[in-house]
C-alpha cells in the first residue's frame, strides 16, 4: 500500500511515470486513482472509486461476451467473477486482509479473461467479428499500459489462436484496433515515453536484486498446488483433441504456458486463469456429449475447486471492508486522506537479528562503521513515521528528500518533504534519483538488506563522497558531495 500510495501521490501532483520516476508499472495502472484525485476526491475515496470507475469500462466488453457467447446463469457466474476481479479490496491469497495493494494485477486478470473468453469460447448466436475485434485490440492495449507482461504473454496466443480457427476478420480488426490505440498513446504521450517505460522494464529484468518475482518456475508447475492446476489445463486440451477439435485444443495449449507465467510473475502465484477455465469447460461440457460432457463438466469442477480459496477472498472483501470495526483503525497518512490502517501495524515494528552469521558472510562497512545485521519484518509505517521526523531534526534544511539505501523511500509522504526527482517508489536496480538527492539515507534495519548492499556497492563504485550529516540509533545520514 505504501508503494501504491507513493505513485499516485506522485502522479495526483503531476509527475509522470517512467519520465519522473522509475516503476515497471504502466501508467494507465495508476491513472484512474491520480484523475480522481485531480477531481478533488481524498486518496483513500480515489482508490476505492477507480475500482468502480474501471468496471464500468469493462462492461461493454463484458456484456458483449455474455450475449454472444454464454447461456443466462453462464453470463451471471462470468459477470460476477470479471467485476469482483476489478473491485476486490484483496490481491488474492487465502487470509482474509485488506489492501488495494498490486489492484493493477486484478485488472489485467479481469481484462485478460474476457480477451480468452471472445478468442476461445464458441459463438452461441450472431457472430459479430468486428465487435470481438474492437473489444481485443482496445482490451490489449489497456493491459499494454497498464502491466506489460500480460499483453506480452497473450499476443502470440491471440494472435494464433484466431489464425488456427480461421477468425481472420477478428485478427485483423484487433489488430487495426491495438495499432490504432498504441498510435494515440504515442502522439498523446511522445515517443519518449516508450523508451521510458522500455528502460524501466529492462531495469527490472535485468536486476541483480529482483532476479525472479518468486521461486523457479519450475518449482510453480511441478509443486503439490501446481501440478493439479497444469493438469485440469492439459485434461481440457486432451479432451478437445480426442472429440475432434483440434483447432480449438492447440488454441488453449498456446495459452496454456503463457497464463502459467503470468502467475509465476505475480505476487502470490495465484493462477486466477482458472476462473475461466471454469467457464471454458463449461461452455464446452454443454456442447460435448457422452463421456466428454462428464470430462469437460468434471474439469469445470476441479478447476472451481482449486480457485474457490482465492476468489471468495477477492470477492467478499469489499464487504469484509464494509463490516470492519472503525475503532480498530486509524489514518495512514493524514485525517485528510481517509485511508486508514490496522492501529497495531504502526504501534509496534519488528526487526528479525541474525545471531550467528552465515559461513563467509561478512557484515557491510558504511564509512567504516558495521551496520547492523537485521531486518525490518513488519510495522514499516511507525518506521517511517520515527525517522521522517528523525530527518526533520538533522536536516532541517533538507527540500528533497533523501535517497534510501533500502527497498522502500515513501519518507517524503511521512513528513515536509519533496519527492525525489527521477526516484523510484519500489527498489529495483542502480540509483534511480541519486543525481537530484543531496543526501544518502542508510537505515541500520532495512527492508531489504540486500538492497541495501547492493545500493551501497553502487555508491562506492560510482565514487561519491559521503559526508558524515547525523545519526540515530535507526539510519545514518550523510551528505553527498560532487
Amino acid at each position: 500500500m505504501v508503494h501504491l500510495v507513493d505513485i499516485v501521490q506522485r502522479m495526483a501532483e503531476g509527475a509522470n511515470p517512467h519520465r519522473d520516476f522509475v516503476t515497471p508499472i504502466g501508467d494507465w495502472a495508476m491513472r484512474p486513482m491520480a484523475v480522481l484525485m485531480g477531481w478533488g476526491l481524498p486518496l483513500g475515496a480515489a482508490l476505492v472509486w477507480a475500482q468502480v470507475l474501471v468496471a464500468t469500462l469493462f462492461f461493454l466488453p463484458l456484456l458483449w461476451v455474455g450475449i454472444s457467447r454464454l447461456d443466462r446463469w453462464q453470463a451471471a457466474f462470468f459477470g460476477v467473477v470479471v467485476i469482483g476481479l476489478t473491485t476486490g479490496l484483496v490481491y488474492g491469497g487465502k487470509e482474509p486482509l485488506l489492501s488495494l495493494s498490486m489492484h493493477y494485477n486484478r485488472w489485467a486478470w479481469a481484462a485478460a479473461l474476457i480477451v480468452m473468453a471472445l478468442v476461445l469460447l464458441p459463438v452461441r448466436r450472431t457472430d459479430r467479428p468486428v465487435l470481438d475485434g474492437v473489444a481485443i485490440g482496445a482490451l490489449m492495449v489497456a493491459l499494454a499500459m497498464s502491466k506489460v507482461t500480460f499483453a506480452v504473454a497473450l499476443a502470440i496466443p491471440v494472435v494464433i489462436a484466431l489464425l488456427c480457427m480461421g477468425r481472420f476478420v477478428v485478427l485483423a480488426v484487433s489488430l487495426g484496433v491495438a495499432l490504432a490505440g498504441l498510435a494515440g498513446v504515442t502522439l498523446v504521450y511522445g515517443f519518449g515515453f516508450w523508451l521510458a517505460y522500455a528502460r524501466d522494464l529492462l531495469a527490472v529484468i535485468g536486476s541483480e536484486n529482483r532476479a525472479m518475482p518468486s521461486d523457479p518456475l519450475i518449482a510453480l508447475v511441478l509443486s503439490p498446488s501446481g501440478t493439479p492446476v497444469l493438469l485440469a489445463g492439459l485434461a481440457v486440451v486432451l479432451m478437445l483433441r480426442r472429440a475432434g477439435h483440434g483447432a480449438l485444443a492447440v488454441s488453449w495449449l498456446l495459452f496454456l504456458p503463457a497464463l502459467i507465467y503470468v502467475s509465476w510473475q505475480n505476487f502470490g502465484n495465484d493462477p486466477l486463469w482458472l476462473l475461466f477455465l471454469v467457464i471454458f469447460a463449461w461452455v464446452l461440457a454443454q456442447r460435448a456429449e457422452g463421456a466428454w460432457r462428464l470430462g469437460q463438466g468434471a474439469v469445470a469442477l476441479v478447476a472451481a475447486g482449486l480457485i474457490l480459496p482465492v476468489a471468495i477472498n477477492i470477492l467478499w472483501s469489499p464487504v469484509r471492508h464494509l463490516i470492519q470495526p472503525e475503532g480498530a483503525y486509524r489514518p495512514m497518512l493524514s485525517a485528510g486522506a481517509q485511508l486508514n490502517m490496522v492501529t497495531a501495524r504502526a504501534e509496534v515494528a519488528y526487526a528479525r537479528i541474525t545471531v550467528i552469521a552465515a559461513p563467509g558472510s561478512e557484515p557491510l562497512i558504511v564509512e567504516g562503521q558495521a551496520m547492523r545485521a537485521c531486518k525490518l519484518q513488519s510495522g514499516l509505517i511507525g518506521v517511517l513515521e520515527r525517522d521522517a521526523a528523525a530527518l526533520a531534526r538533522l536536516a532541517p534544511e533538507m527540500i528533497v528528500q533523501p535517497f534510501v539505501a533500502d527497498l522502500f523511500a515513501p519518507h517524503w509522504l511521512f513528513g515536509d518533504l519533496e519527492a525525489l526527482p527521477g526516484g523510484t517508489p519500489w527498489y529495483y536496480d542502480g540509483l534511480p534519483g541519486i543525481e537530484a538527492a543531496s543526501h544518502l539515507m542508510v537505515p541500520q534495519c532495512a527492508a531489504d538488506p540486500e538492497a541495501r548492499a547492493r545500493i551501497m556497492a553502487l555508491v562506492a563504485a560510482r565514487g561519491l563522497a559521503l559526508e558524515p550529516a547525523g545519526e540515530t540509533e535507526d539510519f545514518r545520514l550523510f551528505a553527498i558531495r560532487r
